[in-house]
């Protein structure tokens, strides 16, 4: 492995938090995964891999300490492709260990990508991911490769892929006083699997419904689905903690 120590870059605000907070309890890793008809060809995820790595090089970044922050560092690291055979949200991040910061394994039809929060967001992995996916259509099936080169945002300006939107858009948020006058945060009770695993519910939805429910009450789907999971905590918290913020 090689480092560029000329090259390094810092974190946004928002991601300085991740590596000192990360653990075996909260990896700070999150999933996105795409659904196929057919099942996957790992030689061609493989290399749509390859050509997303060499297309974002800033998805091959490490993470390393400084002396006062962590810092961001290129690296001639490459995601390879594996069989998804562990819980989801593995930890991607030691402070023994500076490997990549993103995994990309499939399972039967599904492909999948985890990303260490420190790294990026769930827009910027969004972005990866579609070009990744976008690549491996190219490979496999170039007839629906076109409607995923249409959604892919614009990624040519490297000011865009590096703007900090922490920095830029935080103080948009206002806090109520009712809300700062909550000091106590509700933390969730209950026992822990022996393993610390995450453990995943799945469903499905009609996106059609769901952005009808939505527009009932003048919000986005993604306000609308974080409303409901705030209803839905608040609904299971004891009557004696109910004075607490979720």
């Amino acid at each position: 492995m090689k480092y560029n120590r000329k090259k390094w870059s810092s974190l946004d605000n928002a991601a300085r938090v991740y590596p000192a907070l990360a653990g075996r309890s909260a990896t700070r890793v999150f999933r996105l995964y795409c659904q196929l008809s057919q099942k996957v060809d790992p030689a061609a995820l493989q290399r749509a891999a390859d050509r997303a790595a060499a297309d974002f090089p800033e998805f091959t970044n490490t993470i390393r300490p400084g002396m006062f922050w962590f810092y961001r560092e290129p690296s001639s690291l490459r995601p390879l492709v594996h069989e998804d055979a562990l819980p989801p949200c593995q930890s991607l991040y030691t402070g023994k260990k500076h490997g990549l910061l993103i995994d990309v394994s499939y399972f039967r039809n599904r492909i999948n990508l985890e990303v260490f929060h420190a790294l990026t967001d769930g827009l910027g992995a969004s972005v990866f991911f579609r070009a990744l996916i976008t690549y491996y259509l190219a490979l496999t099936d170039p007839e629906t490769q076109a409607e995923f080169f249409a959604a892919l945002p614009e990624i040519e300006s490297k000011k865009n892929r590096e703007a900090d939107a922490f920095r830029d858009h935080s103080g948009q948020f206002k806090p109520t006083s009712s809300f700062l006058d909550r000091k106590t945060a509700y933390h969730f009770q209950g026992k822990r699997v022996a393993d610390r695993r995450q453990l995943v519910t799945e469903c499905q939805l009609s996106v059609a419904r769901v952005r009808a429910a939505a527009a009932q009450y003048d919000a986005t789907v993604t306000a609308y689905l974080a409303a409901l999971l705030l209803v839905s905590i608040r609904e299971t918290i004891p009557a004696k903690a109910r004075n607490r913020t979720v």
